[in-house]
């Protein structure tokens, strides 16, 4: 039987003799073009990293290797100038931001103020300050006791921030009326430093 050319691979072929007329030398060949009629092969792209042609294997692949994916990812982006769309300040920050640093960090209240006729969300804050009321009724009675006596209040220390709405804070909260007066970050950081603390007092107990 004369031999034959692969129209596959090319190499040459002797046909067995129950498939005289077979025209790939093996199944592997036979799959693989059965393959690229269906599925044919996609241009080649160029990476934007490295700027190197590349064979994607598919539609949405952008980059050649995943080396120049990280390096693409791990870059610092560009900032540019911003407006906030809710105190209408300029700042600079990356390209289709909303909020500036200020509003981002109280962007649970802004999202409140504009939901806050929704009933879903007034009955799952009703249960969430219910719930914390009954968690530590020590403070809330504090709390309440020093917004309803700002005139009975003595003030053990204020910090130096230029920051207008200061919050009360309670070293001791069997003693309402003895507060320190904080700005929001340095609360944060103050309640932060007590966690700490009482974690650190845990682990050695």
């Amino acid at each position: 039987m004369e031999r034959k050319s692969c129209e596959f691979c090319h190499l040459k072929f002797t046909p067995s003799k129950s498939h005289p007329y077979q025209k790939y030398c093996s199944q592997k060949c036979s799959k693989k073009m059965e393959m690229s009629k269906r599925f044919p092969p996609l241009e080649r792209k160029i990476c934007p990293v490295c700027g190197e042609k590349f064979q994607p294997r598919r539609n949405t692949k952008k980059y050649c290797s995943i080396k120049c994916q990280s390096k693409f990812f791990n870059h610092p982006t560009p900032k540019i100038e911003n407006i906030c769309i809710h105190c209408n300040a300029i700042f600079m920050g990356r390209k289709g931001r909303k909020y500036c640093d200020f509003c981002r960090k109280n962007s649970a209240k802004i999202e409140w103020g504009k939901n806050k006729n929704n009933p879903t969300l007034k009955k799952n804050h009703s249960q969430s300050v219910r719930l914390y009321q009954k968690q530590n009724p020590d403070k809330v009675r504090a709390q309440v006791i020093a917004y309803s006596n700002p005139k009975a209040i003595t003030i053990h220390y204020e910090c130096p921030c230029s920051h207008t709405k200061k919050h009360n804070h309670h070293f001791d909260y069997s003693r309402p009326l003895d507060v320190i007066r904080l700005c929001p970050t340095c609360h944060r950081v103050e309640h932060k430093r007590l966690r700490a603390e009482r974690k650190q007092l845990e682990a050695t107990a």
